[in-house]
């Protein structure tokens, strides 16, 4: 399907961009082996922490979802011998009659 509404989008020729390439420009430099092994290592730190984080959030979830599932089953086991009773008596009631 064709969207109307969109604008097109137009053609800019690359000698149109303000953009100048010339050796003035800075360049990056290639890392040493210990440069690399300290980001390497700072990389490793962060994801180690982010892990962490996750796993302390997903405990407490876990420990949420654990309660309301307790909760929810104290009720429904309630619920369920609430109703075996009345069952019960009901059977008692029309059999004594």
């Amino acid at each position: 399907m064709i969207n109307l509404r969109s604008p097109r989008k137009r053609f800019v020729p690359y000698d149109a961009c303000d953009v100048s390439l010339t050796s003035d420009d800075p360049q990056i430099k290639p890392l040493t082996e210990e440069e690399k092994q300290q980001k390497l290592a700072e990389l490793r730190e962060k994801i180690a922490a982010k892990r962490s984080v996750k796993t302390q959030q997903e405990a407490a979830e876990a420990r949420a979802n654990e309660a309301i599932r307790r909760k929810t089953g104290k009720v429904s086991l309630v619920a369920y011998l609430v109703a075996f009773v009345f069952q019960k008596l009901n059977k008692t009631r029309t059999s004594a009659n």
